[in-house]
């Protein structure tokens, strides 16, 4: 019987090759065999004997390879439900062994090959290749199973983009994602693709580099792949890129794997809807603390942020997206920094925005937006950065904080001081710069470097005026006479009157007008506060 097989496949391979004149022959052949010996032809597929099943795969390959309707003759007759079918992929296989496996992928594969549109439609109902432990499989099996899948479906103009997504379920994208940890036989060379004798490094760094290059193709291309372009970037409500977002939540080592970690940034860059549920949905937590896991997801998070474009995409639309909320903060130095670099650089971009919404020249060639309207955004888009930034008291008291550690010679625990030293490992000594106080009741901090005080101003400066709290009369009562604390107006002053910066002296002094401008404009709080002191004082005396 196996030899009957053989003999009939090499003359099916010979008429779908160089003797395709006598095609007719070979159909003649496909036709014999479906119609008169296909219960022949299950017994042996389903047979113990693994050489009977896979000499039954290979003549069947070689069945479809007669050309379009040859290849819909077999699958129109062929039972694809049976339920024995889906372990011929795992029986007989052994690592270096010619296996069952691999005859039957390329029998599936074979109907992509052969076939025509109309046909490929229907195969691409069959996943069950995709659903199994594609990473031990050998090099040459992987580089064609890809090549054959991004030839015949991604880059086929006749399959939709629907039916590539139906197809490219996120399982079967976490499956092919799977061989970023391949673990199979290296069996071909990189250069000539003949069998090679080198270590299960090359084809660990072969396979990587082919499935990186497949799904970055898949995922992120809007002509070929299966994105959609969410012109509302995701703020209409509507599904948007589902499968991908499943996929990316199935992308659990994003954080330790750089190719994974290029994939999930593009995918995100492309589809900018998807930014606030894979945030909202995801297993890496965000919540400060003092570990090398969460330093580790915040490196992530940058690469995210860095690679969507410095003038949001939101301009070249008619909606507005709102900044995702900003985290809270927690008592180390380390993690304060990562935080605060994060804002500064949300704050960068926040404005370049602004600087191309003031553009003049940008919007008098607009068809959308007028002028005054983008003015009116900017101010608008000023307020809701502020409204997601940390209140800058709570800047302050960070300040405040970090001084007392440094008095205090510690910063906590002795565990959290073993992970601070485990998180500071990953960063330089410039990059852990400690944030200071700006100026004390003995005037300005010689350490504290004129361009952070300036800064700090400039800040308060462009902020409302009920930013801070620069009165703490409720407080001086008892806490500040015995802490010997002032309210941060008296240190204000006290920085207006020591300062030796000029340009500092004028930024305080504006900042002063302003704070008693607020007040003037609005003193009942401060005058009922004063008339209690008074009338305590006039007690006590």
């Amino acid at each position: 019987m196996l030899l009957i097989f053989q003999a009939l496949e090499a003359i099916l391979l010979r008429t779908a090759s160089d003797l395709s004149h006598f095609s007719v022959v070979g159909m003649n052949i496909v036709k014999k065999l479906i119609h008169s010996y296909m219960k022949l032809i299950y017994a042996a597929l389903y047979s113990e004997n693994c050489k009977m099943s896979r000499g039954c795969l290979t003549l069947l390959s070689a069945m479809v390879a007669q050309g379009p309707d040859s290849a819909r003759d077999v699958y129109s007759h062929f039972d694809f439900n049976n339920k024995y079918l889906p372990g011929l992929l795992k029986k007989g296989f052994k690592k270096g062994k010619t296996d069952v496996r691999m005859a039957y992928i390329q029998f599936a594969l074979s109907f992509l090959i052969a076939g025509d549109n109309a046909l490929l439609a229907q195969v691409l109902e069959l996943r069950d290749i995709l659903r199994s432990e594609i990473k031990e499989d050998r090099v040459s099996t992987v580089h064609l199973l890809l090549s054959t899948l991004r030839t015949k479906v991604v880059h086929n103009k006749s399959i939709s983009k629907t039916q590539k997504v139906r197809f490219f379920t996120a399982e079967v994208l976490l499956h092919i994602a799977s061989l970023y940890r391949w673990n199979g036989i290296t069996d071909v060379s990189p250069e000539d693709c003949k069998v090679a004798q080198g270590s299960e490094e090359v084809g660990k760094a072969m396979v990587r580099e082919l499935v990186h290059s497949f799904l970055i193709d898949l995922c992120c291309s809007l002509k070929h792949g299966i994105t959609f372009y969410d012109p509302s970037l995701g703020t209409s409500g509507k599904g948007g890129n589902v499968v991908l977002l499943h996929f990316l939540l199935g992308l659990r080592t994003a954080t330790e794997d750089e190719m994974v970690a290029d994939l999930l940034v593009n995918i995100l860059k492309v589809c900018p809807d998807l930014l606030n549920r894979y945030f909202k949905e995801t297993h890496y937590s965000f919540v400060p603390r003092v570990t090398s896991a969460w330093m580790d997801n915040m490196r992530l998070l940058k690469k995210i942020y860095e690679a969507q474009p410095d003038i949001s995409n939101s301009f070249k639309t008619s909606e507005f997206i709102p900044l995702p909320r900003l985290l809270s903060m927690l008592p180390s130095t380390v993690v304060k920094h990562s935080i605060l670099s994060l804002v500064s650089m949300v704050l960068r971009r926040a404005l370049r925005n602004i600087e191309h919404c003031l553009s003049e020249e940008t919007w008098q060639r607009s068809q959308i937006y007028t002028l005054p309207a983008v003015q009116e955004f900017v101010q608008l888009y000023r307020e809701a950065v502020s409204k997601v930034l940390p209140d800058m008291n709570n800047l302050v008291s960070v300040w405040q904080s970090l001084l007392k550690q440094k008095r205090e010679h510690t910063d906590g625990p002795a565990e959290q001081k073993e992970g601070d030293v485990s998180a500071v490992k990953a960063m330089t000594e410039t990059e852990v710069a400690e944030q200071h106080g700006i100026v004390t009741e003995k005037g300005s901090r010689e350490e504290v470097p004129p361009l952070l005080q300036h800064h700090i101003l400039k800040v308060a400066l462009e902020l409302p005026a009920n930013k801070f709290a620069w009165f703490r009369v409720q407080d001086i009562a008892e806490t500040e006479k015995i802490s010997g604390k002032k309210s941060v107006f008296y240190l204000l002053m006290k920085m207006f009157v020591t300062s030796t910066h000029s340009h500092l002296k004028i930024s305080t002094k504006k900042l002063i007008i302003k704070i008693l401008l607020k007040l003037v404009t609005n003193p009942y709080p401060y005058t009922d506060k004063a008339a209690d002191l008074v009338q305590e004082a006039s007690m006590l005396q």
